[in-house]
């Protein structure tokens, strides 16, 4: 019996789960909390459109063709993976979904940056029917995230969501707010108030809110209603008692007046205001006149009214007040008008009526009292002009200035003053007095504390004159005396608590201006530190607690415990028995401080309970609970608010009773208390649903073992014994006979799936072979099925002797249930395709390649082959071809569609070759350039040579014959080589025109060898170098000096004398002339 009283209380858990009413319209501000790890969405709002308002702008991977939607809140905890998983709950719905991070969004701002904030998205067809989908996304404390579930079927069967995977914590631990308040305007008798999420609807009432006006009112709400709200929404309705009166900025707050109202996952509503301005009277200036003479009355001004109903009343706030759409006799300043129509509406506006006014601007005098250099200039606004502005003392015995605006009176002393200005333009003359002060500059210090008691490492800083520049400092003791050193702006070194004072020169000025000021330098009180508070732990548990009182030094203090989470704030909690210490230490790192404490145990507080359970009939239910240890004297807490040690006459359910000593240890106990007996009931089917997604299923109950009349409640809401035009349901009942004992049952009604069916095909063995076949399984529906095909009309489960093509077939079932259509398609067989490897021509306008083709598939053999070469060849190798490009076309035994390739035929180009020579050291080299043929190449030259290059030759003719690897017809080239010959000239004429400039040796540079000296008539060296690159320009060798005109006697070295031409020596003379 225990048993089924246990079933019966998590049957009405699931019944509080299951049984809560979607709103009409669920949309991002609607979202609902997700405050379980799993829940299951049972049906979807019938109009909550896959983008409702719409509200989701482009970019995201959504389609537009989504039926269905719902919206979640997740709010993470602590950071990890965020993981879920979406199953629907009938298998023809396919769900996709969408995930917006808003941390730092709101819902609005999905219409204008939805891709961006899209984190996660996918989206399907119909093709994913049935199936889990769901996602993994790594979050990080504090972030807030949407998840959009929306159907692409357009059922409203809902879905079950698991969130078990995900390593992340999540809850909503956000409370509810107001999001949105429709506008008011005269005469408005309504609100309507969008909420940031559902909240419980059995929970939230119109004394919750409050309206507050800056005119008009005061409001009262009433009638809150947001039909049909059965569990939850977010969108409530009141009444406004009176109308709208006037236009105000309103303030919608909630008070929490009735206890407040919490969203489904327990977060209570704070306090908090929504504003907004609502629209009344509109006021509107049309004639201004502003007043004429210095503190004058004679201004005036005109409104006309925007909106209501006329007539219209007038009130100005005037003395006396004025009540046409014209005020009159009126002096600078502002006025308030307040205007109402003739319904009551009402509405402000604010005139402001202009006057003469006169400033006066001063500065100050240079240095002190006995300084008189200050200026003060008036300055005029409104008025007619022109004005003659007066400078007097305060006795009027002495006039210091008189002249127009805006022209300074000069000279003036430490003191006040007055500015007679008199409006000349006026009849009689306006007079304005104004007072005014001069004052002389001040300086000041910025003492800065000691960092520790009895330290000497303060400071203080001295502020000069404002605006001065060239100032000189002397600082003094307490004493009075001058401080060594201390001559700049800042006093610093071994400075300690105590009295000193500054004294600033003014050098910018003639004489220099010097002012003193006093500095108090300060320190900080010794640090004192105690532990001022405790709390021992209860048993078994580390609740401790200790807290230290600091005071002195530089606050922010550093605290170190010595506790295992080694705490560092002044207060630290969650501690066993044990002694704890603790070191106190201030910002600026002064002695610190350390006191200990020492915590204990408190005594185990134990309970035991009694319970018994109650009768079917009678209401006897009783619970008691027994405590001992702890600390008395105990107090108790049960569930159902009883302040007992025991409860009597109790029904069935669940009781809590939380014990608390007199140290603050707790024990709890919970007790089950269920009925004695209980009756039978059983859930019989009498129709089954014909039709997924069909609702005309019929069930009744029968009970047996109870003492009729029964009584039924139904998890859908009937009190019938039998219940019909059911959809796919878990559904519930719980009977009570006539004595009140209980009975219950539940049964799970499932309509069939959607007719389906699976598909295969075997594609025909070869082309044109006739002898492919479709294999079709259906399923779901109610057997026996119908088929017909397109194309032929057959009416077969399956197909044979088909040839290639799409086949489609529309499939229905025995009860007219919505049909089903598929297809399927069989591959026509591939087309040939070829392989040809080709062997391009040897030689240049050779006809020599050949071209090798095999067949790599498709087809069947025998093959024929076709090339369009001359003449044609039919075999699958084509051979003697010339260079060029030649097509073949292949058909196989069945006459599928031939396959025409096409090959290209290349021939290397005719061997050439080019000569070239060069001079080194008197001998030539002989290099042979090849292009054309196939490399590598053959070098026969006419002296015997192999290789491309000949080097080091004598004069003579030579010839050279090559071949490449094809053994092609081969280049032959011949050339003269000449030799390379010294032609030495006997003189030069280095003048800087540009010619024969140098002493230019013809050849001498391909002798790298060579060495040149050139000597003077004394036998000293001038010149010399190795290879004579660069010629000798008539210079000294090291002073780079232009030699006179004279004859040198020059050596040449390591050059055979048989290079030398006729009539040259390697040894002689030359003559620069200039």
């Amino acid at each position: 019996m225990l048993r089924i009283c246990s079933l019966f209380i998590l049957f009405i858990l699931l019944l509080v789960l299951q049984l809560k009413a979607q709103p009409t319209v669920q949309d991002c501000l609607g979202a609902v909390s997700v405050c379980q790890s799993s829940f299951t969405v049972s049906q979807l709002p019938t109009n909550s459109f896959g983008n409702f308002h719409p509200e989701i702008g482009s970019g995201t991977c959504q389609g537009a063709d989504n039926k269905v939607s719902y919206w979640m809140k997740v709010f993470i905890k602590s950071s990890g993976n965020l993981c879920f998983s979406i199953t629907p709950i009938s298998g023809g719905d396919d769900y996709n979904y969408s995930v917006f991070n808003l941390t730092n969004a709101i819902c609005s701002d999905l219409l204008t940056n939805a891709a961006a904030l899209e984190v996660k998205c996918e989206y399907s067809t119909l093709t994913q029917a049935g199936q889990s989908t769901g996602d993994c996304l790594p979050v990080q404390t504090g972030e807030t995230y949407m998840i959009y579930a929306v159907n692409y079927a357009p059922s409203t069967f809902g879905f079950s969501i698991d969130f078990s995977s995900s390593s992340a914590v999540i809850a909503d631990n956000t409370a509810p707010f107001i999001a949105f308040a429709s506008a008011l305007s005269c005469g408005t008798s309504t609100i309507t108030i969008n909420l940031s999420e559902n909240v419980l609807c059995s929970e939230i009432e119109d004394s919750d809110f409050e309206l507050t006006a800056s005119s008009g009112g005061p409001y009262t709400l009433s009638g809150l209603a947001s039909p049909p709200c059965l569990e939850q929404d977010s969108t409530f309705t009141m009444t406004i008692t009176p109308a709208i009166t006037a236009g105000a900025t309103f303030n919608l707050c909630v008070t929490n007046n009735a206890g407040g109202f919490s969203d489904q996952c327990g977060n209570n509503t704070s306090s908090g205001c929504y504003s907004f301005v609502g629209q009344g009277l509109e006021v509107i200036q049309d004639l201004i006149t502003d007043v004429e003479c210095f503190d004058g009355n004679d201004g005036s001004a005109t409104i006309s009214i925007s909106g209501g109903v006329p007539p219209y009343t007038y009130i100005w706030s005037t003395n006396p007040v004025q009540t046409s759409s014209s005020a009159t006799g009126l002096s600078g300043g502002n006025y308030v008008v307040q205007v109402l129509d003739a319904t009551g509406c009402s509405g402000t506006g604010t005139i402001t009526i202009g006057e003469p006014s006169v400033a006066v601007g001063t500065d100050m005098v240079s240095c002190d009292e006995t300084t008189c250099d200050a200026k003060a200039t008036a300055q005029v606004t409104g008025g007619a002009g022109p004005f003659l502005c007066e400078y007097w003392n305060l006795t009027f015995d002495t006039l210091y200035c008189s002249s127009a605006p805006l022209i300074p009176c000069t000279n003036l002393c430490v003191g006040s003053y007055y500015c007679i200005t008199i409006d000349q333009g006026q009849t009689p003359f306006c007079v304005d007095t104004t007072t005014f002060t001069i004052i002389e500059p001040v300086i000041g210090t910025n003492p800065i504390p000691t960092s520790c008691l009895d330290s000497c490492d303060g400071s203080a800083i001295a502020i000069p004159m404002l605006g001065s520049i060239l100032n000189t400092y002397q600082w003094f003791d307490s004493l009075g005396a001058a401080m060594s050193g201390q001559t700049d702006s800042i006093l610093t070194g071994f400075i300690c608590a105590g009295e000193y004072s500054v004294e600033i020169t003014n050098n910018d000025l003639s004489p220099p201006c010097i002012k003193t000021a006093n500095a108090s330098v300060p320190e900080p009180a010794a640090i004192t530190a105690s532990i001022t508070a405790y709390k021992d732990a209860c048993f078994g548990v580390c609740d401790g607690s200790a807290t230290l009182t600091a005071s002195g030094g530089t606050t922010p203090y550093v605290y170190t415990w010595d506790d295992p989470n080694l705490q560092t704030t002044a207060i630290i909690t969650g501690l066993c028995q044990g002694n704890y210490s603790v070191t106190c230490t201030d910002s600026e790192g002064c002695p610190s401080v350390t006191d200990n404490v020492q915590l204990d145990t408190n005594p185990e507080l134990i309970s035991s309970t009694t319970v018994k359970h109650t009768d079917c009939d009678v209401q006897n239910g009783e619970a008691s609970v027994q405590v001992s240890g702890g600390t008395l004297p105990y107090v108790y807490s049960w569930s159902n608010g009883s302040t007992n040690s025991g409860l009597t006459g109790l029904t069935v359910g669940t009781f809590t009773c939380t014990t608390i000593d007199s140290v603050g240890c707790a024990n709890i106990a919970v007790i089950d208390l269920g009925y004695i007996d209980s009756n039978t009931a059983i859930i019989e089917v009498i129709d089954s649903i014909s039709c997924n997604g069909a609702c005309d299923g019929k069930i009744t109950v029968q009970v047996t073992d109870g003492i009729p009349p029964y009584l039924y409640s139904w998890s859908l809401g009937s009190s019938n014994d039998t219940i019909s035009n059911l959809c796919t349901d878990t559904i519930f009942v719980a009977t009570t006979d006539v004595t009140g004992c209980p009975g219950y049952a539940s049964i799970i009604l499932l309509d069939p799936d959607l007719i389906s069916s699976s598909i295969s095909g075997l594609d025909e063995t070869s082309c044109n072979s006739l002898d492919g076949s479709i294999d079709l399984t259906p399923s779901g529906g109610r057997s026996p099925y119908t088929f017909v095909w397109n194309p032929g009309g057959e009416t077969t489960e399956d197909l044979n002797n088909l040839g290639f093509g799409t086949y489609s077939v529309n499939i229905s079932d025995a009860y007219g249930c919505p049909s089903d259509s598929t297809s399927f398609t069989l591959i026509d067989q591939p087309r040939i395709e070829v392989v040809i490897p080709v062997i391009n021509a040897s030689c240049f306008d050779y006809s020599d390649g050949v071209a090798n083709l095999s067949v790599a598939s498709g087809g069947a053999a025998p093959y024929t082959f076709t090339w369009d070469t001359d003449p044609i060849q039919i075999d699958s190798i084509a051979t003697g071809l010339p260079a060029g490009t030649y097509t073949v076309s292949v058909t196989d035994i069945n006459e599928c569609p031939e396959t025409v390739s096409s090959i290209t035929i290349t021939e290397p180009a005719l061997i050439t070759a080019t000569l070239t020579s060069e001079c080194l050291n008197g001998y030539g080299d002989l290099y042979a350039i090849t292009e054309g043929g196939t490399s590598p190449y053959t070098y026969s030259w006419s002296n015997g040579g192999i290789t491309d290059a000949e080097l080091g030759l004598d004069t003579g003719n030579y010839s050279v014959t090559i071949t490449d690897i094809n053994d092609c017809p081969p280049a032959i080239r011949d050339i003269d080589f000449l030799p390379c010959t010294l032609m030495i000239p006997t003189a030069f004429t280095p003048n800087g025109n540009g010619e024969n400039d140098v002493w230019q040796i013809e050849n001498l540079e391909f002798f790298p060898d060579s060495r040149m000296k050139i000597y003077n008539r004394w036998g000293d060296v001038v010149f010399k170098s190795e290879g004579y690159e660069i010629p000798w320009d008539g210079k000294h060798r090291t002073t780079n000096a232009d030699l006179p005109t004279a004859v040198y006697y020059y050596v040449i070295e390591n050059v055979e004398s048989k290079f030398i031409e006729e009539g040259s020596v390697l040894y002689g003379y030359v003559t620069i002339i200039r």
